[in-house]
């Protein structure tokens, strides 16, 4: 089994042993069920989970790291009223540049990079 963006063309692509199958992104509910598998439904509000799924636009590898990064995180952090403060990645791209991380981890948290997109904190 070999996974690659659709634009990729393998040499072996066309052979008779060969299947392409093309996959398309997780609806929100089968995103949200993939979070709870991962024991989201343990440690995260709904609505954390509801803003995990919106960012990772339905990609299965995207939703499972960005899932356990704010777990991580969230078990990382000291609660406030009852819900951790955790600094989500806007989007997909974000994630890969700066992990969800607890507020206040760092000068880092406090001005943002040259380039990158302001971030939630929830």
């Amino acid at each position: 089994m070999v996974t690659a963006r659709p634009e990729y063309e393998p040499p072996w692509g066309g052979r008779a042993n060969v299947t392409h199958l093309r996959l398309g992104r997780l609806d929100p509910g089968d995103a949200e069920r993939l979070c709870a598998h991962l024991g989201s439904e343990a440690v995260l509000p709904a609505a954390t989970v509801r803003q995990i799924v919106a960012r990772c636009d339905g990609i299965p590898l995207f939703v499972e790291e960005m899932t356990k990064s704010v777990i991580e995180a969230t078990a990382a952090t000291p609660a406030r009223d009852g819900m951790a403060a955790v600094v989500i990645p806007m989007s997909v791209q974000d994630s890969l540049v700066a992990p969800a991380r607890p507020v206040g981890a760092g000068a880092a948290d406090r001005q943002p990079r040259r380039g990158h997109r302001p971030q939630i904190q929830l």
